[in-house]
């Protein structure tokens, strides 16, 4: 079977398998939001570096938890979209939620080491 009869046109009604193309503002929209997405993370990355050099004092350390942490959520988030991907049929709207999460960890996480400097 060739790709351009699995590839249903806008506005046609083939439902054999088929998937339809996006309209150019809808992937525009798209891309704009997953580069805005990778590049807070980057923000992310910078911002807890530098927190993190004030609680260890010494930037290898800081270096190392930031990118031991970045890393590991990348294999958690890869490993579960994997698992779960294929069942999903609002991806967008899971991740939209995965960006929430990571926003609500980002906004907690100057509180939770504040706390762990104090020794709770």
């Amino acid at each position: 079977m060739e790709f351009a009869s699995a590839v249903a046109q806008p506005g046609s009604k083939s439902t054999s398998h088929a998937f339809q193309i996006p309209n150019s503002n809808f992937l525009i929209a798209l891309s704009l939001l997953f580069f805005l997405s990778g590049a807070s993370a980057l923000v992310y990355q910078v911002l807890w570096f530098r927190v993190f050099g004030w609680v260890f004092g010494v930037t290898a350390y800081a270096a190392s938890t930031v990118w031991a942490c970045f890393m590991a959520g990348l294999a958690l988030g890869s490993w579960t979209a994997g698992r779960i991907g294929d069942r999903v049929r609002q991806r967008l709207r899971w991740f939209a939620a995965a960006e929430v999460l990571v926003a609500i960890s980002a906004l907690g996480s100057p509180t939770l080491l504040a706390a762990l400097q104090r020794g709770c």
